[in-house]
């Protein structure tokens, strides 16, 4: 229930706040992430995939566009930084787990 209060209030804020069309930094958080547009969000994505991607092929814009989309999402009301979340989908992709047949 926390969470359903939490998303109506963060879409009620991104819905009401034409101010947040904003470019984003690595420097911001999920409540940014989620109220800005789909290029700014685009675009710290295909700078994480530079930045921590070091050139894996499946390190590609769209994996860290949506692994940030589902740690914002389920993160309910803890905000956390897109930078610490970009190292936290690079630490993804380097577990054993992540390659398993």
């Amino acid at each position: 229930m926390r969470r359903i209060v939490f998303a109506a209030g963060i879409l009620l804020l991104c819905a009401t706040a034409p101010a947040y069309a904003f470019d984003l930094t690595l420097s911001d958080t999920t409540d940014d992430w989620l109220c800005a547009a789909t290029e700014a969000r685009q675009a710290v994505a295909g700078t994480l995939s530079l930045i921590a991607g070091q050139g894996m092929a499946v390190a590609d814009e769209r994996y860290f566009f949506s692994c940030i989309d589902e740690y914002a999402l389920s993160l309910g009301s803890r905000a956390a930084h897109l930078n610490d979340l970009g190292s936290s989908c690079a630490f993804l992709l380097t577990t054993p787990f992540a390659d398993s047949d």
